[in-house]
C-alpha cells in the first residue's frame, strides 16, 4: 500500500495503472494556435508546443514524416472539412489521448529545480491544473526522475566523477590531501521469524572444488566464524570436496551438512516420473517418527522399488 505523499518508485500499485483520468481530456488550455513563420529554438521546443496545444484540443493526428529536420504530421479529419496540417508526437490510448512523461517532464521541470523533495502528488495536481486531467503516478514519477537527473545529473555518473574531481583539488590546491570511503554492499534477506540474514555472494570462474573452497574460506572468516553451523547444499560434488577438506575447517562439530530437499526432490524426478512419487519422498524427509517415515517408504517400495535403491544412496541424516 503506497503512501499518497511518498516518493518511492511505483512497481505494481492498485487502481493506478499508466492510464490517464480525468473528466474533461478537452479543457481548453495551453496555446490557442499557431502562426506562420512561429520560431522555435530547437526540435524538441517545436514538438513540445505541438503537443501542449493537441493535448488541450483534443485533436488526432497521423505522422507523415519524422526525421532529424522535419516532424511532419496531419490531422486524421485532413480532407474531411479539416486543412489542419501540425507538427505533433501523441499517442492514443484505449481511445484517449495519452499524455507522455517527456511532456509532464517540461512542465514539472521549474517545481523539482525549486524543491527537488516535492512530491508526486503535488505534481500530479499541478500537471493536472496545467492539462485539465490527471496523470498516472508512475508517469509523473518517470517524469520527476528525469528532472533530477537533469538538473543534478545521474547518480551513478557523478560518482564516477569523484575521483577525477578529488584529483582536480589537489593539483589546484597545493597541500591538499583527499580520502574516498567506500561501504561494502550488503545483501540480506528475511526468514519467517523475521531473522535478518546476510547473502554473500563470489564471482568465480566455475563451479569447481577450488571455486567452492575459495567461498566457503571466505564465508568462514567474515560471515560465520561461529561453530555449530549447518550447510544445507545441493550434491554437487564441488562442494562435497570442499567441506570434507580437513584445510578448510567445515568438518563437525565446526559445520554439519544436509542436502537441499528441493534439489534432492528435482534430481528424483528426472528419474522417476509422477507427482505421487515425488510427493512421497518429500513427506518421507519431513516425516517427524520413524513409523511415518517407513510408511512413505512402503508406499514408494510397492510402487517402485528402484525408488528406494535411489533414495538409500543417501545417507539418512542428510536429508531426513
Amino acid at each position: 500500500m503506497r503512501d499518497d505523499d511518498s516518493d518511492q518508485e511505483p512497481v505494481d500499485i492498485i487502481g493506478d495503472s499508466d492510464d490517464d483520468t480525468g473528466a474533461n481530456p478537452h479543457a481548453q488550455h495551453g496555446p490557442s494556435n499557431f502562426q506562420i513563420g512561429q520560431s522555435f529554438q530547437n526540435k524538441d521546443e517545436a514538438v513540445l508546443s505541438v503537443k501542449d496545444y493537441s493535448i488541450h484540443r483534443g485533436v488526432e493526428y497521423r505522422v507523415l514524416e519524422s526525421d532529424h529536420l522535419k516532424y511532419h504530421e496531419k490531422c486524421k479529419e485532413f480532407g474531411k472539412g479539416c486543412s489542419c496540417l501540425i507538427r505533433i508526437s501523441l499517442r492514443a490510448r484505449k481511445g484517449t489521448w495519452e499524455l507522455d512523461y517527456h511532456v509532464i517532464c517540461a512542465r514539472i521541470f521549474p517545481l523539482v529545480r525549486t524543491d527537488a523533495a516535492v512530491t508526486v502528488k503535488v505534481l500530479q495536481q499541478a500537471t493536472e491544473a496545467d492539462y485539465g486531467f490527471r496523470p498516472s503516478y508512475r508517469k509523473v514519477w518517470m517524469a520527476k526522475q528525469k528532472a533530477v537527473v537533469q538538473i543534478y545529473g545521474d547518480w551513478e555518473e557523478s560518482y564516477a566523477e569523484l575521483p577525477r574531481w578529488m584529483l582536480g583539488v589537489q593539483l589546484t590546491m597545493a597541500g591538499t590531501f583527499t580520502v574516498l570511503k567506500t561501504s561494502p554492499v550488503r545483501l540480506g534477506d528475511q526468514d519467517g521469524n523475521s531473522n535478518i540474514l546476510p547473502i554473500p555472494f563470489a564471482l568465480v570462474e566455475g563451479e569447481n572444488a577450488d571455486s567452492w573452497s575459495f567461498f566457503l574460506s571466505n564465508l568462514q572468516s567474515h560471515v560465520t566464524p561461529q561453530e555449530g553451523i549447518l550447510v544445507i547444499s545441493d550434491r554437487h560434488n564441488g562442494i562435497k570436496v570442499a567441506l570434507e577438506a580437513p584445510e578448510n575447517g567445515w568438518l563437525p562439530p565446526r559445520a554439519f551438512r544436509a542436502y537441499c530437499i528441493r534439489h534432492v526432490a528435482a534430481n528424483f524426478s528426472l528419474s522417476f516420473k509422477g507427482k505421487d512419487a515425488r510427493r512421497m519422498l518429500v513427506k518421507a524427509a519431513y516425516a517427524k517418527t520413524e513409523a511415518e517415515f517407513y510408511y512413505c517408504f512402503d508406499i514408494m517400495r510397492t510402487e517402485n522399488p528402484a525408488m528406494c535403491d535411489w533414495v538409500n544412496q543417501m545417507e539418512y541424516d542428510k536429508w531426513t
